[in-house]
């Protein structure tokens, strides 16, 4: 008897000391006020595996995942109790977690669930203060993201507006374009004008030198005589010619 017995002792020997609960609970209080998140979870994990009829434990469970991030599943455990802190406490941490979770996920239908939760709170007249500031992250959370087709319109009237800009822009850079042209015919005309100004002007210059320098009595100016006096110089007869008697046969001077 002894012999078959000690097989038995030994295996249960063997087995590592459970931890009371009493100490999982204070280690796990202990490490969510001191801020260790992760550690306290694995607590309330393992209380909620062993005490499945304690609902205290999944609600613990479900404020430690909300303060490490895990919206959704806090959500989800939430979701699943009845009055373990009390309705109101219960109904706030639900709408607090459905709020962040929704967040997350960018759903907005579960953000406008938890902003009708937390109105539901409010409306008790007894709340705590986070539903108030949960409520307006809610509403603000709702305008800022407009139901979907809204923001398509939205989006339309934007890109609309930027065509607008656009195109105004564009006739404008058109405008001053043609302003520039215009200014650049103009100066160009101008130019040309004044231009054609100094030549007219050149030319009178040149008429009234030209009749400044003519001799009244012979009606020709220096230029005109001089040429003159060189044709009739070229046209007078040789000088061998001159001084012989009337009737002496002209011939060349050998």
């Amino acid at each position: 008897m002894i012999a078959m017995l000690l097989p038995l002792l030994q295996t249960l020997l063997a087995q590592p000391a459970v931890e009371p609960l009493r100490d999982i609970y204070e280690r796990a209080v202990s490490a969510y006020a001191g801020g260790r998140f992760e550690e306290a979870g694995e607590c309330f994990e393992e209380l909620t595996e062993r005490m499945p009829g304690f609902e205290r434990a999944p609600y613990d469970l479900a404020a430690t995942l909300f303060m490490l991030g895990d919206f959704v599943r806090s959500d989800s455990l939430l979701s699943t109790l009845s009055g373990c802190a009390g309705p109101d406490t219960l109904e706030s941490a639900r709408a607090a977690a459905l709020l962040a979770a929704s967040v997350a996920g960018e759903d907005r239908a579960g953000v406008e669930r938890a902003a009708g939760m937390l109105k539901d709170l409010l409306g008790d007249g007894e709340f705590p203060q986070c539903d108030a500031h949960n409520l307006e992250a809610a509403l603000n959370w709702l305008d800022d993201h407009p139901p979907q087709d809204q923001q398509d319109q939205q989006d339309q009237e934007d890109q609309q507006d930027q065509q607008d800009q656009e195109q105004q822009q564009d006739q404008q850079d058109q405008e001053q374009q043609q302003d520039q042209q215009d200014q650049e015919q103009q100066q160009d005309q101008q130019d040309q004008e004044e231009q054609q100004d100094q030549q007219d002007q050149e030319q009178q210059q040149d008429q009234q030198d030209q009749q400044d320098s003519v001799n009244p009595e012979t009606g020709m100016t220096e230029e005109q005589a001089r040429l003159l006096l060189d044709l009739v110089d070229e046209a007078s007869p040789s000088d061998s010619l001159r001084g012989q008697p009337a009737g002496t046969a002209g011939g060349p001077d050998w």
